[in-house]
C-alpha cells in the first residue's frame, strides 16, 4: 500500500484517538460534577427517584410484586465482585488458550482495574449511604456504585473483545446484551436502596471511563510506541 493510499486510513485512525480522548475528558467532567451532586446531594430527583421506587403507604416496603426484591438480589449479583471476576477469569482463560493473550489481558485489567478504581473513589468521597430502608447488605461508602462501575467496565469490553472475532450481527447483539446486563445492575441498585440513582450514573461513568481506557491501551500497546507493534497470534 502506498502512502497516499494508507493517509486515509491513519486519519480515520487519528479520529478515533480524539474522539475517545473527547469522551473521557467529557465522561470525567461529568463525574466531578456528579460527585458535588453526590450522597443525595443531587435534592429532589435522588429523593423523588427513591421514594418512586417505594410502596406509597409504607416507605419500608418496595415497589411492585412481592418476588420482585428477591429477583432484583439475583439481578444485582451480575455486579458483584464474585460474579466478576468468574466471569473475567473464564473469558480470559478461553482468551488466552485461544492464542488471545492481549485479549485476556484487557478483560482482566478491566476488571481488576475497575475494582481498584471504585474501591478508591469510594474511600475518597466517603459519602453514606441512601437514608432508606435498603434491601441487600451493603458493606462500604456509597459513592459511586461499585456494582455499576465494575460492571459496565467488564461486561462491555468482554463483549467488545468477543464482537472482534464474531460476523454482523453477532457483535451488536454481544454489546446490547452486555449495556442491558450493566443497566439493570445499576436499576437494582437503586430498586434496593443501596444507592442514589446519581451514584448509579457515576458508577456508569467512571466504568465506562476505564473500559474506554483499557481498549485504547490494548490498541496502542507501549511496544508499537516503540515502534515495534505487538501482533496477537490468531
Amino acid at each position: 500500500m502506498t502512502r497516499s493510499a494508507s493517509l486515509p486510513a491513519v486519519r480515520s485512525h487519528d479520529r478515533r484517538i480524539v474522539a475517545a480522548l473527547a469522551a473521557l475528558l467529557c465522561g470525567a467532567l461529568t463525574f466531578l460534577v456528579l460527585s458535588e451532586a453526590g450522597a443525595g446531594r443531587l435534592g429532589s430527583i435522588d429523593r423523588w427517584t427513591l421514594a418512586a421506587l417505594r410502596d406509597a403507604q409504607d416507605r419500608t416496603v418496595p415497589l411492585g410484586p412481592a418476588w420482585l426484591p428477591s429477583a432484583a438480589r439475583d439481578v444485582t449479583a451480575l455486579g458483584s465482585h464474585v460474579v466478576l471476576l468468574l466471569a473475567t477469569a473464564a473469558s480470559a482463560l478461553v482468551l488466552t488458550a485461544n492464542g488471545r493473550v492481549r485479549s485476556g489481558l484487557r478483560i482482566v485489567c478491566a476488571c481488576l482495574g475497575g475494582m481498584l478504581l471504585s474501591a478508591m473513589l469510594k474511600a475518597l468521597f466517603g459519602h453514606p449511604r441512601p437514608d432508606v430502608a435498603a434491601f441487600t447488605e451493603v458493606f462500604s461508602t456509597s459513592f459511586p456504585s461499585g456494582h455499576a462501575l465494575i460492571s459496565a467496565a467488564v461486561y462491555p469490553t468482554i463483549a467488545a473483545v468477543l464482537a472482534a472475532r464474531t460476523p454482523h450481527p453477532l457483535p451488536i447483539l454481544l454489546m446490547g446484551g452486555a449495556l442491558l446486563a450493566v443497566a439493570l445492575v445499576g436499576a437494582t441498585r437503586a430498586y434496593l436502596g443501596v444507592h442514589y440513582p446519581s451514584e448509579v450514573l457515576a458508577g456508569w461513568i467512571a466504568g465506562g471511563c476505564w473500559a474506554l481506557c483499557c481498549g485504547l491501551i490494548a490498541e496502542h500497546p507501549i511496544t508499537q510506541v516503540a515502534g515495534a507493534p505487538a501482533k496477537e497470534s490468531r
